[in-house]
């Protein structure tokens, strides 16, 4: 019986002890795309392991100690009344034995996106219960937290009565906005989808991926409630406090975000009113990252009570934007 692709790989690694990608490309000849497919299916299946960055990245035999037989999954159905988010991360940790597995930056962001989506269910959802989805892949920590309350993108618009979901979304994906500001300080969807591998949430006819840093928004079919799905790698480098660096002045406080401008399906943003809703909350921010990427067209209007009437109002707030088209960026210019 002739080899497949996986097994001759398995066989050329086996051979040579360690191989880079380059050279996998060389001996099978099939395209780079086709040996990172592969390469990433068995490193899926526990199979083999990367050591390194993308380009110089070596790949070896995986250790038998090493390896998880299959995936390690717990389910879980919660009442929402009195539940303690810590209270159900311990008992998921012990379960699937979080802290030997898990480096401990990794277990760091599980902790804290985990801890953070739950209490967001608790605090928001108006549901009863909320079911809960943990797993443990040879290369990923997964979990999903699934309530069937008002939904998430329903609730933000009701409570800044917005026209629509979409500009419900918009708001809460900004950072600092929370309809619960009480108990809330906004920030835990903001940075949990930037610390993911793959981020999700899914309402009502709304689908929101955060992938590679790229956001998506989608449509589905109607979902009652909310579902929220986080990935990331079991031995991903990333480190919460480098992200919040990222968006903290000196004095640790939060003080900048960055706001995709398009995320329905209109192309065009012509009124004050569209420009109004999207600076909604930023006059919290001391720098604004404005990203026109998808947008086609822009009124004055719009542009002018960004760039003008609100920098007016807030000349201590810096805003910059991104991925102008030209007919954006000559009214931007203009105004």
């Amino acid at each position: 019986m002739q080899e497949g692709p996986k097994e001759k790989i398995l066989s050329f690694i086996k051979k040579n002890n360690e191989v880079s990608s380059k050279e996998l490309t060389h001996y099978l000849g099939i395209s780079r795309q086709m040996i990172a497919r592969h390469l990433s299916e068995l490193i899926e299946q526990g199979k083999i392991q990367k050591s390194g960055s993308t380009k110089k990245a070596i790949y070896r035999l995986a250790k038998k100690n090493s390896l998880i037989k299959k995936t390690n999954r717990v389910k879980l159905l919660k009442k929402l009344s009195k539940l303690s988010e810590d209270q159900v991360f311990s008992e998921v940790e012990l379960r699937l034995n979080l802290k030997e597995i898990l480096s401990n930056n990794v277990h760091s962001i599980c902790y804290y996106a985990f801890t953070e989506m739950l209490n967001n269910a608790m605090d928001h959802s108006g549901a009863k219960t909320v079911e809960i989805l943990a797993e443990l892949t040879h290369s990923h920590f997964h979990f999903s937290i699934r309530d069937k309350g008002i939904g998430i993108f329903n609730h933000v618009k009701k409570t800044f009565q917005f026209e629509n979901e979409y500009q419900g979304l918009e708001h809460i994906i900004k950072g600092k906005q929370t309809t619960f500001p009480e108990a809330h300080s906004g920030q835990g969807i903001f940075f949990t989808s930037r610390i993911a591998d793959e981020f999700e949430i899914k309402s009502h006819k709304i689908n929101y991926r955060v992938f590679n840093n790229e956001k998506v928004v989608g449509e589905i079919a109607f979902l009652k409630g909310t579902l929220i799905d986080f990935k990331i790698k079991r031995h991903s480098r990333k480190k919460l406090k480098d992200l919040f660096w990222k968006y903290a002045n000196e004095d640790f406080e939060f003080d900048r975000t960055d706001v995709r401008v398009k995320l329905d399906k209109s192309k065009k943003l012509i009124s004050r009113s569209q420009a109004k809703k999207i600076l909604l909350g930023l006059d919290d921010f001391k720098i604004i990252t404005l990203d026109f990427k998808g947008v086609e067209e822009v009124g004055q209007g719009f542009i002018d009570e960004i760039f003008h009437v609100f920098k007016k109002r807030h000349p201590g707030i810096q805003v910059i934007y991104v991925n102008a088209n030209p007919a954006v960026e000559f009214m931007i210019q203009r105004v």
